[in-house]
């Protein structure tokens, strides 16, 4: 594991304007969060395109999606859509709020 960061390193990589590119896109490479909180924190997280694992997330992210309605589709049961989303939702919040957080990665 690597050495922690001083303390608000990761604010001030997260808060500079040059990190954010296009709509919303954020690419550090200083930065080792994988999933970090959006520029208006209370619309949730977005991903660090920087960061190799981002793309595996992305594409994790969009099959675990995709995958459900094509089965409702073919069997069309919907509580079983309904639940599989429930969860999907609620690990995805659970795992962005680990994952953003600056305490894994900055001394305390």
């Amino acid at each position: 594991m690597r050495a922690k960061l001083p303390r608000g390193t990761l604010d001030k990589l997260w808060s500079d304007p040059a990190q954010w590119h296009g709509l919303g896109f954020y690419y550090c490479k200083d930065d080792p969060r994988t999933i970090v909180p959006k520029r208006n924190k209370w619309a949730g997280w977005t991903l660090n395109f920087a960061h190799p694992s981002a793309w595996f997330n992305l594409f994790m992210g969009i099959t675990s999606a995709v995958i459900p309605a094509l089965l409702l589709k073919k069997y069309g049961n919907t509580w079983l859509l309904f639940l599989w989303l429930a969860v999907l939702i609620v690990s995805s919040i659970i795992t962005s709020r680990i994952r953003s957080s600056p305490r894994r990665y900055e001394e305390p």
